[in-house]
């Protein structure tokens, strides 16, 4: 505990991502899904497919985001 009562908490990894989220949307009448990762250094968004139905455009969401937390690398995730 610091001086000021606060938890220490210590800085993230470089490979660490701080926060991790998928969007589905529709662009020229196809379902994209996106992955956007906030990193210390700064954040990137990355195309992850795009469907012609939206629940496969959702489905490969959960997958994605599943898949990161099985990982583990995200900072604040179980």
């Amino acid at each position: 505990m610091s001086a000021d009562g606060a938890d220490d908490i210590p800085p993230p990894r470089d490979d660490e991502a701080l926060a991790l989220r998928t969007t589905v949307s529709r662009e020229r009448g196809r379902w994209v899904v996106d992955l956007d990762v906030v990193m210390a250094d700064g954040a990137v968004r990355h195309r992850v497919g795009e469907f012609s139905h939206r629940r496969q455009a959702e489905t490969c969401a959960r997958w994605v985001e599943r898949s990161a937390d099985r990982y583990g690398r995200v900072r604040g995730r179980p």
